[in-house]
């Protein structure tokens, strides 16, 4: 055997063995899931203002499997409110929204709700801070929310309020009013944060006093300033004018007095000073500075050398009288009996010819005087046609002399021809003219001596009139008696009494005054009058008279 024949046979061999077997080619790889839904997390967030958060696309084919490694786009349906980076992340940039940040893969796309709340409110500012104004007069505050830091905010709502409100009043605008007196703090909260102003209200000056005439009316301020109304023919309001008001106005000058006295077509006062000034009508001397001219401007009268503390000015009559420190009387003005200021006109204060003895109070009437001592007697003096001297007669008498009966009282009281005493026991007596019932004693006999009022024994004030006559008792009701025909008495109705009746209205009083056919008084609201008014001495607007007591107007207030 050869063994050279073994390679050829290998190899034919190996070549029969290579034809008769291949290796087979492996498939291509599936392609891959689509993406068929997108999810973001957290679906919906609020962010502040600066703040940021990412978001999470998860992305699952139509068999719920999770996808990686696919390209997400992401974007925002608010830029304005929150934007959001390649990645993801989600930046707050102002207030507002929800607004839509969406994931997109392949065409498939899902979303997440982002809100960008206001930032917190720090603090809230108030300007100004404080504030003071009067009544009735307003200031409008503005409401400022701060963040932390101080950064300002805008888009809040503002609610406005007042601590005291009977102090002083706000709106929902941030206007503050002055109500009354005092002080009161006006809040403006804004999301629970409260800043504050403190207003301070200045207090309107109460009617100290008023007094009344036949055709005007003069009112004093607890301030001293002075306010007139009705007719001014004659300058006797006061206003530099002749014009008729129809409302109160200051009387000229910016002087403030003590005390105010009406007459019949002229004025006086006592100023803050101690001058004793006048105006009006200057027949017969009656403005008491040596002329007879008019003046519509508060004039000084002529000294007489002393101090005057008290002024009466007779309704019927040009005549004036005033009460010195010392307690003398001086008179002024018209006098045709010749008894009162010892001459028939008299330009000048001049003192009574018979001296009265020191008082503390004056009233004048038609041609009469009557006066009070510190003691309480009154003593009267002048004409007595109608008994108004109290002194049981009806003669003339020009030497002051005490009423009869011995009483005792803290105010007396005249305007024309009948008098009247308060006593401290809260009863009034009246003596002299009662043609019209207005002494109130039930009849209209004339009295020479002083008979009590009837049914009221509680009077705290007084108030005589020319035929009728007022008083305040002691719960503050006004009550009336006389002549009604112009509705002087302020019960409603024109009929006389000759015994007191309540004025209407249920009102309480602290004060009043009697003039010709009107009277006034002072209420805790203000001041009101009624009666006739024919020349507008009811203060209201209008010429219309009224028989129970209406509010005076207050261009510039008379508050009380």
């Amino acid at each position: 055997m050869t063994f050279a024949r073994f390679p050829l046979m290998l190899t034919v061999l190996a070549a029969a063995c290579s034809g008769s077997s291949t290796t087979p080619t492996p498939p291509p790889p599936p392609p891959p899931a689509a993406v068929a839904t997108v999810t973001v997390a957290p679906g919906t967030t609020t962010l502040a203002i600066g703040a940021t958060v990412p978001l999470t696309a998860t992305l699952r084919d139509a068999a719920g499997n999770p996808l990686t490694g696919r390209t997400v786009t992401w974007s925002s349906s608010a830029q304005a409110v929150a934007t959001v980076s390649t990645s993801g992340v989600v930046t707050a940039v102002s207030a507002g929204g929800p607004g839509t940040i969406t994931a997109t893969s392949e065409g498939k796309s899902g979303s997440a709700q982002v809100t960008v709340s206001p930032p917190a409110v720090a603090s809230v500012e108030v300007t100004p801070t404080t504030g003071t104004i009067n009544v009735a007069a307003t200031v409008s505050l503005t409401a400022t929310p701060r963040a932390t830091g101080g950064a300002a905010l805008t888009g809040r709502t503002v609610v406005w309020s007042s601590t005291n409100e009977a102090i002083a009043t706000v709106s929902q605008a941030g206007v503050v009013t002055g109500v009354s007196g005092g002080s009161s703090t006006i809040r403006a909260t804004v999301d629970g944060i409260i800043g504050t102003a403190a207003i301070t209200v200045n207090a309107l000056p109460t009617v100290a006093a008023v007094s009344a005439g036949y055709y005007h009316t003069c009112a004093l301020k607890s301030d001293g300033a002075a306010f007139c109304w009705g007719d001014n023919a004659n300058g006797q309001l006061g206003d530099g004018t002749t014009t008729e008001r129809l409302i109160p106005t200051p009387v000229a000058g910016g002087h403030t007095f003590k005390q105010i006295s009406v007459g019949l077509q002229y004025t006086c006062g006592i100023d803050s000073n101690d001058v004793l000034r006048c105006w009006g009508v200057g027949n017969k001397g009656v403005l008491g500075n040596g002329s007879t001219a008019n003046r519509s401007v508060p004039t000084p009268v002529t000294p007489p050398g002393e101090v005057m503390v008290a002024v009466s000015l007779a309704l019927t009559e040009e005549l004036g009288c005033a009460l010195s420190v010392t307690g003398k009387v001086y008179c002024w003005g018209e006098d045709p009996t010749a008894e009162i200021n010892g001459s028939t006109s008299v330009l000048v204060p001049t003192l009574l010819p018979a001296p009265a003895p020191p008082g503390t109070m004056i009233a004048i009437g038609a041609d009469f005087g009557c006066g009070l001592t510190a003691a309480g007697a009154a003593y009267c003096w002048g004409k007595n046609a109608a008994g108004n001297l109290g002194n049981g007669n009806t003669n003339r008498n020009p030497i002051p002399t005490e009423i009869l009966g011995n009483h005792v009282f803290t105010s007396v009281g005249t305007r024309s021809s009948t008098s009247c005493g308060l006593k401290a026991n809260g009863q009034i007596w009246c003596w002299g003219d009662n043609s019209n019932g207005q002494i109130g004693d039930g009849s209209t006999s004339q009295r020479t001596t002083a008979v009590q009022v009837n049914g009221v024994s509680d009077f705290t004030k007084l108030a005589p009139g020319t035929t009728s006559t007022c008083g305040i008792r002691a719960n503050g009701t006004a009550w009336c008696w006389g002549k009604n025909n112009t509705s002087a008495l302020g019960d409603g109705t024109t009929t006389s009494r000759t015994s007191p009746v309540a004025v209407a209205g249920g009102r309480t009083f602290s004060s009043i005054a009697i003039g010709g056919d009107h009277a006034c008084a002072i209420a805790s609201d203000g001041l009101y009058c009624w009666g006739t008014n024919s020349e507008g001495v009811l203060g209201d607007g209008t010429k219309t008279t009224s028989p129970v007591p209406k509010k005076v107007l207050q261009r510039q207030p008379l508050r009380a």
